[in-house]
């Protein structure tokens, strides 16, 4: 039999598909559908490119373990010689065969005369390949490059596993679609180099997009099954990354920075990741098969099965290390790292200097007066991207407004109303842009005789003007519920109102058209209504417009429905079902915590007083439930929680405030995209006592919330005083976490070193584990050793270890390496 496999060219401006296709009488249909696309194991997508794409026959050359397969490379160009001897060392890397080279008849036999084309022939019988032919033009390398990184050396590695017995990694033959034509959830270049689709086409993994320049897991494993493995790739003590010292391909690749993804096969001796030099927020985990993030690439490490990595060493960036089963070194360097390892060294340095935090950013004194009744809002009223700090009040029945405008770094006084209509009690006031013109604006509705009227104070970016927006709307009465939100996606916010007839749902809204309200039905006998169920206002699928959100509990479990606006009405569905608990005492909040333009749930709760948190993030159509903070930071009564995008980065994060000894203190829990990170932001730099209330808001227009406090300055007649904070660099010592480390099983050895920082050991052992401050020139009288609650605290002039739930009369000089 021949086997024809091709490669189709792709563009290089916008590189998405690999675009290989392959000619065979026993591969199986590209017209075949399938009706779930399940998550594969390596083991499974081995099967695949082995057995299942070949119609359930593999084949290979008839060798041994460790034997030798003749080519000739002569017929290249020279540099396609040197892309097709680096490729056949990586396939020798993955199964120790060795490669002959030679000028006659071979094995397998490299053309490059069809330029633009690059393709395997393979003739095969009974599951034995005869010989295998591989083109890769040279018109082809000279488009795509002949550098380390460069689809060029992805061609090659690809075409030579064609030679050597691989299919493709998913039953598609000639061009392929993601979402149509693959089976399964995780086909990509990440654990195929035999896969169509590139790492960004894929909209199941997370990875970026860079050139797959070795075998991959699955093609490792794949490849073992057919040919087996000598175990002797690089069995000395080897450095991979900063400092690589293996002298091979790997040594070029690992050393290389941009746009490739690899998979590290290591057969013994005593070896190391480097990352050391990256600033960027890394993930290097040293178990078998698992994804690594380095060097500001998502995805793009992966250790074979069966090679074991014993140490890793991260840079600048806040890291995530994670060790495995052996004896590991891992060193987090600057930032802000989490360490979790098992009869490790875990390594931290606490010497960096600055990290994120609350800064002063601006201070008004004394501007205007503050005093019961008045009612404050935060907005952006004069549209130029500044939070401003609103106060309204009555005055012999009449509406008075003042503005206090931020300029990004004061706040400047003025009037913008000035008996401007009624104000009386049981008037319900809304601030929101009503007419889209990106000044925020006052709204207030009221009852008469059982209608519903509404005015908005419309802002012209220097002032209100009143107007009437509805006369007689629709009726209002005790237990309706109204939201604001933008439900048809126009731009404008609306106003909502949602009620129960008979246990069941009903829902209005009055649809802003820019100068009034407009009345229509959105739900009528719309799913079930009960006392106890929580409603929130949020944009849940991403469509740009707000939908209405329903949870409750069901024998202590979580149920959610929404009802999903489709700009004219809602439509309801069951978005969670018993979906972890829910108990009194839980705090719910809306974000897009995973910053991928969705909505999300977020609960968290006190457990002995400590903070867990879970995440039901959005797919667009239903929730999914994640653990996003366990015994994360203390939890009390008195705390104020208040959800920002506070760094900046698109993500939601969660803050709470509170006072201790008459001073304002704040952490933030910040989110990675997939849990959250603890981190001090604000240490006791401003008294409560007097403090009249705060907003979250952006003051200062740069896209990250900031808080805003206020206060009544009682030594000049009541006069108003207020501070904001902005998110800046702060000393890292205000940090709670620089870095987490938990040492799991075995007997492990913390490092640090000193120089300003707060640090936290997850899981200290006593008598098994210990704490190295090698180097310090300390002694362990120099050492502050205090309990709160249930933890720890070891202190020095210019460093905190708090080790979690331990007691500090067991802690001794036997569990220090000074």
């Amino acid at each position: 039999m021949c086997i024809l496999c091709i490669a189709v060219r792709r563009s290089l401006d916008h590189p998405i598909v690999a675009g290989f296709s392959c000619s065979n009488g026993n591969s199986a249909s590209t017209a075949e559908a399938h009706a779930a696309t399940p998550v594969y194991t390596t083991d499974q997508i081995a099967n695949q490119l082995t057995n299942v794409y070949w119609g359930g026959i593999e084949r290979s050359f008839n060798v041994g373990v460790g034997g030798t397969i003749s080519v000739n490379i002569f017929g290249l160009s020279s540099a396609g010689q040197t892309l097709a001897r680096q490729a056949l060392e990586l396939w020798t890397d993955t199964t120790g065969l060795s490669f002959s080279f030679t000028a006659g008849s071979a094995n397998i036999t490299f053309d490059d005369s069809d330029a633009w084309r690059a393709w395997n022939w393979s003739s095969t019988g009974g599951g034995t390949i005869y010989s295998s032919n591989t083109n890769v033009g040279t018109s082809w390398i000279g488009y795509y490059g002949t550098g380390i990184n460069t689809y060029s050396l992805q061609t090659y590695v690809h075409e030579i596993g064609h030679a050597l017995g691989l299919g493709h990694a998913g039953n598609y033959n000639g061009s392929a679609t993601y979402g149509m034509d693959n089976h399964y959830a995780n086909d990509s270049w990440q654990a195929s180099v035999m896969s169509y689709f590139s790492q960004p086409e894929n909209t199941y993994i997370n990875a970026s997009y860079t050139y797959a320049i070795t075998p991959m897991a699955a093609d490792i494993i794949a490849i073992r099954n057919l040919y087996g493995t000598t175990g002797t790739t690089r069995t000395g003590n080897t450095t991979y990354g900063n400092n690589a010292n293996s002298g091979d391909i790997m040594q070029k690749i690992s050393s290389t920075n941009s746009y490739i993804s690899y998979t590290v096969v290591d057969d013994g001796g005593t070896d190391t990741l480097d990352y050391s030099s990256s600033s960027a927020n890394q993930t290097i985990d040293l178990r078998e098969e698992a994804i690594s993030n380095v060097r500001g690439y998502t995805g793009n490490l992966v250790i074979a099965r069966g090679s074991v990595i014993e140490n890793a060493v991260s840079g600048s960036g806040n890291d995530v290390l994670t060790g495995n089963s052996s004896n590991n070194d891992l060193r987090g360097g600057g930032g802000a790292d989490f360490l979790f390892g098992g009869n490790d060294n875990l390594d931290v340095n606490t010497s960096v200097e600055k990290s994120a935090g609350f800064i002063v950013a601006s201070a008004s004194t004394r501007q205007g007066g503050i005093w019961d009744g008045m009612d404050w809002r935060s907005g952006d009223f004069n549209g130029d991207g500044n939070g401003d700090l609103m106060k309204f009040w009555s005055s012999d029945g009449r509406m008075f407004a003042d503005v206090h405008v931020s300029n990004g770094s004061s706040f400047t006084l003025s009037r913008w109303a000035s008996g401007q209509g009624g104000i009386w009690d049981g008037m319900d006031w809304r601030s929101g842009d009503f007419n889209g013109d990106g000044n925020g604006d006052l709204m207030k509705f009221w009852s008469s005789d059982g209608r519903m009227y509404a005015d908005v104070h419309v802002s012209n970016g220097n002032g209100f003007t009143l107007a009437r927006w509805a006369s007689s709307q629709g009726g209002i009465w005790d237990g309706m519920n109204w939201r604001v939100g933008d439900f048809n996606g126009d731009g404008r916010d609306d106003l909502m109102k949602l009620w129960s007839s008979d246990g069941r749902m009903y829902a209005d809204v009055h649809v802003s058209n820019g100068n009034g309200f407009t009345l229509a039905r959105w739900a009528s006998s719309q799913g079930g209504i009960w006392d106890g169920m929580n409603w929130r206002v949020g944009d849940f699928n991403g469509d740009g417009r707000d939908d209405l959100m329903k949870f409750w509990s069901s024998d202590g479990r979580m149920y959610a429905d929404v009802h999903v606006s489709n700009g004219n009405g809602f439509t309801l569905a069951r978005w969670a079902s018993s979906q972890g608990g829910i108990w009194d005492g839980m705090d719910w909040r809306v974000g897009d915590f995973n910053g991928d333009g969705r909505d999300d749930l977020m609960k968290f709760w006190s457990s002995d007083g400590r903070m867990y948190a879970d995440v039901h993030f959005s797919n667009g159509n239903g929730f999914t439930l994640a653990r996003w903070a366990s015994s994360q930071g203390g939890i009390w009564d008195g705390m104020d929680w208040r959800v920002g995008e506070f760094n900046g980065d698109g993500r939601d994060d969660l803050m709470k405030l509170w006072s201790s000894d008459g001073r304002m203190y704040a952490d933030v829990h910040v989110s990675t995209g997939g849990s959250f990170q603890l981190f001090r932001w604000l240490s006791g730099s401003l008294e409560t006592a007097d403090l009249n209330g705060g907003f979250v808001t952006d003051t200062n227009g740069d896209g990250k919330a900031d808080l805003l406090f206020y206060w009544k300055d009682t030594e000049i007649n009541s006069k108003m005083s207020a501070k904001t904070y902005s998110s800046g660099l702060v000393d890292a010592f205000s940090n709670v976490t620089n870095d987490v480390l938990t040492g799991n099983a075995g007997a492990d050895v913390f490092h640090f070193t000193t120089g300003g920082g707060a640090d936290v050991i997850m899981d200290f052992e006593d008598g098994i584990d210990s704490i190295s401050l090698a180097g310090s020139g300390l002694s362990f009288a120099d050492l502050y050793i205090q309990q709160i609650g249930s933890d720890t605290y070891v202190v020095g002039d210019d460093f905190t270890i708090e080790i979690r739930n331990f007691l500090f009369g067991n802690l001794t000089e036997h569990d220090f390496i000074f």
